[in-house]
């Protein structure tokens, strides 16, 4: 029977062994094609309940000392970024025992594994930033480009929740805001805003 430590906090259906846990990060990192850090790794499985954190430290050390993922720091506005890469051996496990994890988990990781990365993509390249007021707080939104800002604007709200739930609505697609303000602006639909070049992931 598997331990209630393994399974504290995961979801039914979800990878129940260490082995299972190691199939899964190894074909995740095999379908994203990039590398990721470990806390992305952690956002995405343990945000989802497919893997609780103490389960997947331990796979992601273990993948790492048997050579299927490699370790690799780079620096990033002054810190180091600590990066995980699928190894060799690592891509031809995933390829040999993927059919091991249900597609429904394996699906569902990837999906909130890209999730994460663009979260944190569209948080790094665009500004969302809480200041308090006498009256309140206000809310400062900028979509940066090269040499200008595309758009910046700010917003007031009575309390820090509220800025922080519109914080979480502009950083999940920053374009959805850009586009609905243009569109306002410019007396247009939002469909008819094509040449924005820009689709959700729903349009694709």
């Amino acid at each position: 029977m598997q331990s209630e430590a393994f399974m504290a906090g995961v979801i039914p259906g979800a990878p129940n062994t260490d082995y299972e846990v190691r199939i899964l990060i190894c074909w995740l990192l095999r379908e994203i094609g990039t590398p990721v850090t470990p806390e992305q790794l952690n956002t995405a499985l343990t945000g989802e309940g497919l893997v609780n954190y103490f389960e997947l430290a331990g796979a992601i050390g273990q993948l790492v000392s048997t050579g299927h993922l490699t370790e690799s720091f780079e620096e990033h506005q002054d810190r180091k970024v600590h990066l995980l890469s699928l190894s060799e051996l690592g891509s031809k496990t995933a390829e040999t025992f993927r059919r091991d994890i249900p597609r429904t988990v394996r699906d569902k990781a990837a999906e909130s594994l890209r999730r994460c990365i663009l979260l944190e993509r569209f948080e790094r390249e665009n500004l969302a930033e809480i200041t308090e007021t006498e009256d309140g707080f206000c809310l400062t939104l900028a979509i940066r480009d090269v040499g200008n800002d595309l758009l910046r604007l700010s917003l007031y709200a009575p309390t820090w929740e509220v800025c922080e739930t519109m914080r979480g609505n502009f950083v999940s697609d920053p374009t959805v805001v850009y586009r609905a303000v243009l569109a306002s602006l410019m007396g247009e639909k939002l469909r008819d805003i094509s040449f924005l070049g820009h689709q959700t992931e729903a349009e694709e």
